[in-house]
């Protein structure tokens, strides 16, 4: 799961780099496709590392034509987190619903309302 998302990051910042994708509703949709339900956790460490990479390139590289690139780089990462913020809060309840349901079905009688009620 590592590999493959560390592969979706890396194909969003270069279509974004080779000007593929202009909008941030592009990044969304290919984090909507991309990444599994229930695998965030996965995906945000992996976002987080490629933003770690590019930040110590920033930090080291002497060569302004890698920096130059290295900073594009950064700013396709942050598109990428703030449409992933986006998606978690609009996905939000969904999930929520997901789980009250999922509670109800493993649930008989008086304790269903319980579970509705939480």
């Amino acid at each position: 799961m590592r590999d493959r998302y560390l592969e979706l990051l890396d194909q969003i910042i270069s279509a974004t780099l080779k000007g593929q994708i202009r909008s941030e509703r592009q990044v969304y949709r290919k984090l909507q496709e991309g990444v599994s339900p229930g695998t965030g956790e996965i995906f945000e460490r992996c976002l987080q590392e490629r933003v770690d990479q590019v930040a110590a390139i920033l930090q080291a590289e002497g060569d302004e034509l890698k920096q130059a690139k290295a900073m594009r780089q950064q700013r396709a990462l942050t598109m990428i987190q703030s449409q992933w913020h986006q998606w978690q809060k609009d996905n939000q309840s969904s999930a929520d619903l997901d789980h009250v349901v999922q509670a109800l079905t493993t649930t008989t009688g008086d304790e269903q309302l319980n579970q509705l009620l939480q």
